[in-house]
């Protein structure tokens, strides 16, 4: 399949691809003349059928050497933009490069090809100064329009504190920085009064129960019904990926638990997951099964804890406070593997931190038994609610084609009727010697993620079992010594939200010399528009609950 794409690509473009790799299985690398680039994107999406857009990333190289001349090294004076795309169909991934002109930074927008660009380009925008020609909102994503420079570029000033006002002139920074895009309109008043228009901006946020966390929702409404929204997120930025450029790799590991809070397990994994694609190691089947065991038992605490937020937020008291007793179970689990409750640190270059004993294994499977009966105890609990089903069915609906348009993963896309998984279709860890179902519905509304999610519930914990009942022998960690990998290396793995992927870049030395990373939450949450249009206004908290959204994981 992979030569089939780069003859493919060749024939069509020919002295536009400057490289082509087939570097592994399922993936394949191509560098191209960033004059092609939209023509390519297009290409791969209708005629190749690469219909996800994985992630975007900007790279400076100014600090990445080229070589040597007179004794001298000579360094990169450029920016390289690198686009990772997945078939469904194919469950293949094409990494897309262009090198962008230092002095110059532009390229065509991919907005039109994959709307899921849109944030992923205006990221690009706001910390590393990359323009997008075409782009119709290029504005900051993550800064306030305020802030000068780019911080993910390598010449940024990190001297501490050089931002700051000087102490002599007063600090006058309005508290709320971030305006909606929507034009204001001074004649509304006039217009309501003659009621020829009801429209007017709700702004929800940044510190609302109905929000899951900071982040400003500016709604258009036409009286109670919702016209346009423009989500507003970056006010939990903590510039983790410039972070990871100024710690060793392994100092790293601990800060990419902490994109969310609910998916560590998951966020650290998908880190040490593509170092090792950059080191090509395999760790020890025992070591393979346990991080599976990690990422099942995460997956369970962390929708038993999204359960209970939809039930509060949708009026179901009760629904709040039951699923909260088993999820203690989970992290009790996590606690025992980990030795921590909440950010585990669990996974390591090469295997993970600590083994377990038989007391865990016949723990864990005591747990998972009686864990499933009140799964079906939640299901009356929930679906016995008429005010439940009446406002999650129906709700913020989204059909297949939109979903992979705009990039959705996770549980929301399964509710439209796609059956895509990166457990099955890109598979790690134990992954490929378990036996496993991949839920679906096709009507793609609230309603319909929460059955995916409570499917899921019991399939992570029948996949758990069997992790158990068949736990290799023999170590849990290889012997790597002091690593500095030199290449690019991407994993991509099933988050409780669906596709989180990590990029890295090494050059030799014993730091990253870049990290990008991408949650699903962030994504999910750039289609909140799209799924709200035309509801009421007490439907955008369902919409909302329905996404799962965590905003560490989106701010990063």
């Amino acid at each position: 399949m992979n030569r089939e794409v780069i003859e493919a690509v060749k024939a069509e473009f020919g002295e536009g691809i400057v490289h082509a790799v087939d570097r592994r299985e399922r993936r394949v690398v191509l560098t191209v003349r960033k004059e092609i680039l939209h023509d390519l994107c297009l290409f791969l999406r209708d005629r190749l059928g690469f219909d996800h857009l994985t992630s975007i990333t900007a790279v400076d190289r100014s600090r990445r050497v080229t070589g040597m001349r007179e004794r001298q090294l000579l360094y990169y004076n450029d920016f390289k933009m690198v686009y990772h795309v997945w078939s469904y169909e194919k469950k293949t991934l094409v990494e897309v490069r262009t090198v962008l002109e230092r002095d110059d930074p532009v390229v065509a927008t991919v907005t039109d090809v994959w709307s899921s660009a849109n944030w992923q380009e205006r990221e690009a925008y706001d910390l590393m100064g990359i323009r997008f020609d075409g782009h119709k909102d290029l504005r900051r994503l993550l800064l306030p329009e305020w802030w000068e420079g780019h911080p993910l570029r390598k010449d940024y000033d990190l001297s501490p504190g050089t931002w700051f006002l000087p102490e002599e002139e007063p600090e006058e920074f309005p508290l709320d920085v971030q305006k909606p895009v929507f034009p204001l309109d001074l004649s509304l008043p006039k217009k309501v009064k003659k009621k020829e228009v009801s429209e007017m901006i709700l702004r929800i946020g940044p510190v609302h129960p109905g929000n899951h966390g900071p982040w400003l929702i500016n709604v258009k409404l036409d009286g109670e019904i919702i016209v346009d929204i423009d989500p507003q997120i970056g006010y939990i930025h903590r510039g983790l990926e410039k972070i990871a450029e100024n710690r060793t790799w392994t100092q790293y590991l601990p800060v990419s638990d902490r994109y969310c809070w609910l998916t560590a397990a998951s966020n650290n994994l998908s880190y040490v997951l593509a170092v090792e694609d950059v080191l090509d190691v395999t760790p020890p089947p025992r070591a393979q099964y346990l991080r599976t065991i990690a990422l099942e038992l995460n997956r369970l605490a962390s929708h038993l804890l999204w359960l209970a937020a939809m039930g509060i937020d949708l009026g179901n008291l009760s629904g709040f406070f039951y699923p909260f007793r088993e999820r203690e179970w989970m992290l009790d689990l996590l606690e025992y593997m980990s030795g921590n409750r909440l950010n585990y640190n669990y996974g390591r270059f090469g295997g993970v931190i600590f083994d377990v004993d038989d007391k865990f294994v016949e723990k864990a499977k005591k747990t998972m038994k009686i864990f499933r009966p009140r799964l079906e105890e939640y299901r009356d609990l929930f679906e016995g609610s008429r005010i439940w089903k009446v406002r999650t069915q129906g709700v913020g609906v989204i059909s297949a084609k939109d979903a992979k348009d705009l990039g959705v993963t996770g549980p929301v896309l399964r509710s439209t009727g796609v059956k895509a998984d990166a457990r099955k279709d890109d598979p790690y860890a134990a992954y490929p010697e378990i036996d496993f179902e991949i839920p679906t519905r096709k009507e793609g509304d609230v309603y319909a993620s929460y059955e995916v999610r409570m499917d899921e519930m019991r399939i992570a914990s029948e996949i758990i079992d069997q992790c158990l009942d068949n736990l290799p022998k023999g170590p849990v960690q290889m012997d790597l010594g002091r690593i500095e990998p030199v290449g690019e290396g991407i994993s991509r793995i099933e988050e409780p939200r669906g596709e989180i992927a990590t990029y890295v870049i090494g050059d030799g030395g014993d730091r990253p010399y870049r990290v990008r990373v991408k949650c699903a939450e962030y994504i999910n949450v750039s289609a909140l528009a799209h799924m709200a249009r035309g509801y009421k206004i007490a439907d955008l908290i369902a919409i909302i609950g329905g996404l799962d959204p965590c905003l560490g994981g989106i701010d990063r």
